[in-house]
């Protein structure tokens, strides 16, 4: 009887037979051996492409988020840089513009607001400087309105010009004639009231100052007025009181937006609403034109 010991991967097996062929069993194991050996290739090659999968896997699952990660870095790194671009920008600008007001005001109060001694702020109520046509002295006044006819005053040239003190501005008024109509007495009985909003101010001086027109405009004589009615009271002849009547100091031309002298006059009261009138002017020509009219307390 022949022994034969056949060893089959993880087992080995021991066969005791007489009959068996040993060349028949060699065949066997070297057949099991060559399907052993073609199993281990195989799992061989399948952990390694296996692994290249898992590793695959791992480096795409890094870089996807990183690039993403970089993307969105990158855009919000726009966004920040456009975002801040925009706002520097709206920052220079209200600069700019906060510059250029502070300019205004400064040429404002170096060249235009400049007061002398005893001169009077002209401050309105509620601002208003109501612009007259066809009155007399201790009439009732009559309203003028904007435009380019009789009992009108051109749009932009009214009678707040006048008390701002600054001669760069004027005060326009046709009177009795038309824009296109020059006559010696276009403009004449023509003026302006206001109210005080500081109350009670007692005027002594008054001072006038030419426009930039032609001289024939200039106004010559003049007339101040003062009341202590308020409102509408003050469209009512009651209570006007004459202060001053005569020239207005500019009887020797003194040039284009400049001012008389002071013409001083008595009196003793104060008022809180004055009215001022031209009663004549320098020449013939289609309206009367002043760029100031001053009011002192000496």
């Amino acid at each position: 009887m022949t022994k034969i010991t056949v060893i089959n991967h993880n087992a080995i097996e021991v066969h005791h037979s007489s009959s068996i062929d040993s060349n028949l069993v060699l065949r066997n194991i070297t057949k099991t051996e060559n399907t052993l050996c073609c199993h281990s290739r195989k799992q061989k090659i399948l952990c390694v492409i296996s692994l290249i999968l898992i590793l695959s896997a791992i480096i795409i699952g890094t870089l996807i988020p990183t690039v993403v990660i970089r993307k969105d870095k990158s855009r919000i790194s726009s966004l920040s840089t456009t975002t801040i671009r925009t706002v520097s920008t709206r920052i220079a600008t209200t600069t700019t513009i906060e510059i250029t007001t502070k300019q205004i005001v400064t040429t404002k109060k170096t060249e235009n607001i400049t007061t002398e001694k005893g001169q009077i702020s002209l401050v309105a109520v509620k601002n208003r400087f109501i612009g007259i046509h066809s009155t007399m002295i201790g009439g009732d006044s009559s309203r003028a309105e904007e435009g380019l006819y009789s009992g009108y005053y051109i749009a932009g040239e009214h009678p707040a010009n006048a008390c701002d003190n600054d001669v760069k501005t004027k005060y326009v008024n046709y009177g009795s004639c038309k824009v296109d109509k020059p006559k010696k007495r276009c403009g004449l009985q023509t003026g302006f009231y206001y109210e005080l909003k500081h109350g009670q101010k007692l005027v002594n001086g008054l001072k006038i100052c030419t426009a930039d027109d032609l001289t024939e405009h200039d106004p010559i004589l003049v007339s101040l007025e003062g009341n202590n009615y308020s409102g509408s009271n003050l469209a009512f002849s009651p209570g006007w009181t004459l202060l001053y009547n005569g020239t207005s100091g500019l009887d020797i031309d003194p040039g284009r937006q400049n001012c008389s002298s002071i013409i001083n006059f008595t009196n003793f009261i104060e008022y809180k609403s004055y009215r001022f009138l031209v009663h004549r002017k320098r020449g013939r020509a289609a309206s009367v034109q002043y760029s100031e009219v001053q009011l002192f307390n000496n």
